[in-house]
């Protein structure tokens, strides 16, 4: 008798649908598997930028430098140094009375950390490493030319030496007797605003330094300039 044949197993085909089923299931796969190794990479590119910032993939300086990271050394450098102009600034935006690009974490750490008191400090590494490298060639880290200190900003120490000369030729002024009773950080702890306070309300020679930064009515520092900062703002 003839040999029984066995016919071969029928393999179901599978549809168009299917399989687009299948790819768009392999692609989210895929995604979800390179979202999870987004922190590992983070880390990895700053350690390389901060070797060099010059290098390409190094221009989103917030994928590198993690807005809390930025934020904490901020919360440390101004207990630190409360008295800095940078960290006036940071107490008027975190109270909601100033805004704008110069709250950015980027901008603050830009007027403290080129300043002489803070810049020494290690919570500075990051920022300097990234925008002010030691390398010949320039940084391609944006944030480091886009969020910049507000222009003709006062020091902390020109601050002072300012009020010290107004409060000589008008010594009732009210922070003259209340807020900046001395040219130092015990007797005068916040000489930007002190100094603010005074050249908005009475506008003398010795607030130059005051006019250097106003005059450019700076976006949403109110506190410090006025309604003219607050109309630039609305612009």
């Amino acid at each position: 008798p003839a040999a029984c044949r066995v016919p071969p197993p029928q393999h179901p085909v599978m549809s168009r649908r299917a399989a687009r089923g299948m790819s768009a299931a392999r692609t989210l796969a895929l995604l979800a598997a390179a979202a999870a190794l987004l922190p590992l990479a983070a880390a990895a590119d700053l350690e390389s930028c901060l070797r060099d910032p010059s290098s390409p993939g190094c221009e989103d300086g917030d994928a590198l430098y993690l807005p809390p990271s930025a934020e904490s050394d901020l919360d440390a450098l101004c207990r630190a140094s409360p008295f800095e102009s940078g960290c006036s600034i940071r107490r008027q935006c975190l109270s909601g009375a100033a805004s704008g690009p110069y709250c950015s974490s980027w901008s603050l750490l830009s007027s403290l950390c080129t300043s002489k008191t803070a810049g020494a400090a290690a919570e500075c590494d990051v920022f300097l490493g990234l925008c002010n490298p030691s390398t010949s060639r320039p940084s391609v880290v944006k944030q480091c030319t886009t969020a910049t200190t507000a222009q003709g900003m006062p020091t902390a120490v020109g601050a002072w030496g300012d009020m010290e000369l107004l409060c000589r030729e008008m010594p009732d002024m009210v922070p003259c007797l209340t807020t900046c009773t001395a040219r130092d950080k015990d007797g005068c702890a916040d000489p930007l605003l002190s100094l603010s306070q005074v050249c908005t309300d009475h506008y003398m020679t010795d607030c130059e330094g005051w006019w250097e930064m106003c005059k450019w009515k700076p976006m949403g520092l109110v506190p410090f300039c006025g309604a003219g900062s607050a109309m630039s703002a609305e612009e």
